[in-house]
């Protein structure tokens, strides 16, 4: 009976403090519109708008992801059963705290930055009013390890005539590995270095 006082006594307080600060609205203490704006609802909503927006399956696969794995489970104080018209700094705080010490810096940072692209859509729908301020995250770049000219010819001496020459070209002009792979002889001469139009 105590703890149902304390919560009644806790509402009570909060609904004179909207009052006072003439921010009171009906909605944060009714049950069935509270239950509009839980994250569990608001997660599959703001899900569905990237596949309406016809993302690109790998970004929708991540998204997905990120939801099944951190968002619903780890934040579930800050996220599935919280009314997300209430989110606020400490509860991004909490949630970063919340997340595995096992995942590294950068998986941290790409998981917050989803959650940021989740709150600036409930900013966006008007659901939250003000995006809270999202922590930095420092990632360092990762060394690169050259291999020296010679060892490369070595390696590519022992390929495929036809790998050789695409990987000569891709020696001697560095491109991407996804840019290289769309190279095909009957659109680019590797030898003579002519689009073949």
């Amino acid at each position: 009976i105590s703890a149902g006082i304390d919560v009644m006594t806790e509402a009570i307080e909060r609904m004179r403090g909207d009052v006072d600060a003439r921010t009171f609205d009906l909605s944060h203490y009714i049950q069935p519109e509270i239950e509009k704006f839980k994250g569990r609802r608001l997660l599959v909503k703001w899900y569905k708008s990237k596949r309406k927006a016809r993302l690109a399956p790998s970004h929708l696969t991540e998204v997905r992801r990120y939801i099944r794995t951190y968002f619903a489970p780890t934040g579930s104080r800050v996220l599935p059963s919280h009314d997300c018209r209430e989110i606020k700094q400490h509860h991004i705080d909490e949630f970063l705290d919340l997340l595995p010490a096992s995942i590294g810096n950068k998986t941290k940072k790409n998981i917050m930055g989803m959650l940021k692209n989740f709150c600036r859509w409930l900013n966006w729908r008007g659901v939250l009013a003000i995006v809270p301020k999202f922590p930095v995250i420092n990632v360092p770049r990762p060394k690169k390890q050259w291999i020296m000219a010679d060892t490369q010819e070595r390696i590519i001496g022992r390929m495929h005539p036809h790998d050789q020459r695409v990987f000569r070209f891709w020696k001697e002009h560095p491109i991407r590995n996804g840019e290289l792979r769309v190279l095909r002889k009957k659109h680019f001469d590797l030898e003579t270095k002519q689009l073949m139009l």
